[in-house]
């Protein structure tokens, strides 16, 4: 006999119900794990942004960085150069591919550079964006870089009409932040290059309290590697005591007052003689200036000169703060000398820490906070202080 229409009615709907879970249950499970990835990956792009930029919110909780990568002391400089965000329509316009270039400098020279000839031209998404997606190999050891180190990066574009390669826009950024090798994504934001400084780069050359109309993308391998700082040593192998005429020598080109106007020769003379020269017949910015490099072994002859140094005055540290000693270290102890100014000697000099604040790795750096609690102690120092900012 056929099934009673009752049973007919009440069995069909029970298959199909199955079968629609059987459908949907993918479905969901899908949609729920592409809904987890998006909330994930906005996670990771708010604490990127705030970790980049002065921002006035961050996460609750930070998302889990990525495993350390396989990084020493001896290993190469690497990252990798992702893309530049936001390129300006008229530049898309007027400039058919773009490149960029990394160069690594200290105390205003370069250390490295490397050039990429990889040009690309920049493709719409939300905004107009160069995507190189490049690795770059930088052919140092990363213990042989100066504490002080910065990245320079620069943004090329081939004018579509005359086939020139011009500079749009550069960033920089130091290699260790708070003593830690710069690690992970990093936003960076590009000046035109109409303002690229001509003097020593310094963290506080690129502002970091809100994002320029092109940012660019660096991602760093994931590493805790904290900076090793020289201790101090000297070495006076092969040095001979130098003759009375070497010593008026020097005493004669310790009266030149400027690293710019020894020769270099003059400049291997009072290293070599480095520990033979003191407050009488030499000052201390010459002996220092005079060293041919910023390498762990020469930095670390360089600290042992610093601590056994008599200043003759405390203005005799003042030529430690000019661009041409970055080194952390050695700018501490010469503040340390100013300290012993008192207010009304400080006014004087007042200008010219000014302008050497601009030199300073960060704004919690001992000059930065002489300067401030002098201001709070007096308020002659508070009134020229605000007046020579300006």
């Amino acid at each position: 006999m056929p099934p009673c229409p009752a049973r007919r009615h009440t069995e069909l709907p029970a298959v199909t119900k199955n079968s629609l879970q059987s459908v949907e249950t993918p479905d969901k499970v899908l949609i729920e794990a592409a809904v987890t990835e998006l909330s994930m990956a906005i996670s990771c792009l708010i604490h990127v942004y705030s970790s980049s930029f002065d921002a006035n919110f961050q996460l609750a909780s930070i998302p889990k960085s990525p495993s350390c990568a396989d990084i020493s002391p001896d290993s190469q400089l690497s990252f990798t150069i992702f893309a530049a965000h936001n390129i300006p329509e008229a530049w898309v316009n007027s400039y058919k591919v773009f490149s960029f270039t990394c160069l690594l400098t200290y105390a205003g020279k370069t250390i490295c550079q490397v050039k990429i000839c990889k040009n690309i031209p920049a493709k719409r998404s939300f905004f107009f964006l160069a995507d190189w997606n490049e690795k770059i190999n930088f052919p140092l050891r990363i213990k042989a870089l100066p504490r002080e180190t910065m990245l320079t990066i620069k943004l090329l574009g081939v004018n579509s009409a005359s086939k020139s390669t011009e500079v749009l826009a550069w960033t920089c950024s130091p290699l260790y932040q708070k003593e830690r090798l710069i690690h992970g994504t990093v936003l960076l934001s590009m000046t035109l290059h109409s303002t690229l400084t001509t003097t020593m780069i310094t963290p506080g050359i690129c502002s970091t309290d809100t994002p320029t109309s092109v940012t660019l993308q660096i991602d760093f391998p994931e590493t805790n590697l904290e900076f090793i700082k020289p201790e101090p040593e000297e070495r006076r192998d092969h040095l001979e005591e130098p003759t009375k005429d070497c010593l008026k020598h020097i005493t004669r080109l310790s009266q030149t007052h400027s690293l710019l106007l020894l020769s270099e020769q003059q400049r291997r003379i009072l290293w070599f003689y480095r520990y033979y020269c003191n407050n009488q017949n030499c000052s201390l910015p010459l002996v220092l200036g005079s060293a041919p490099s910023w390498d762990r072994t020469t930095v670390s002859e360089m600290y042992a000169v610093l601590k056994t140094w008599r200043f003759s005055s405390p203005l005799e540290a003042l030529g430690l703060l000019t661009f041409s000693f970055p080194d952390q270290d050695i700018r501490k102890t010469a503040v340390q000398q100013i300290e012993n100014l008192s207010n009304d000697e400080l006014l004087e000099y007042l200008p010219q820490l000014v302008q050497v604040l601009k030199f300073e790795w960060s704004l919690e750096s001992p000059l930065v906070k002489l300067l401030l609690n002098r201001s709070l102690q007096s308020i002659q120092v508070a009134h020229q202080l605000y007046c020579n900012d300006g």
